[in-house]
């Protein structure tokens, strides 16, 4: 019979990897986007992705939406068993 405990912890591993290389990716290209010279940056947000931005609040809060419902789902989780 397959442990089936093990493979959800093999995958939920793997899935944290992958949202912490993902949100580090993405506060590395804010940083270059917000040291960018006005000149260098496009007019009205064109050519910016919006999908998961860390508007202010979100900085304020030391965490990014995604990041923080993995983290609850994760606890409601390992509550549960």
């Amino acid at each position: 019979m397959p442990d089936y405990k093990e493979m959800y912890l093999i995958m939920a591993r793997a899935a944290e990897k992958a949202q912490r290389i993902l949100i580090e990716a993405q506060r590395q290209c804010e940083e270059l986007y917000l040291s960018a010279d006005d000149a260098e940056k496009p007019e009205n947000g064109k050519g910016v992705s919006r999908t998961y931005s860390s508007a202010p609040q979100h900085q304020a809060a030391g965490r990014f939406p995604l990041e923080q419902a993995y983290r609850a789902a994760r606890m409601a989780a390992s509550s549960s068993s």
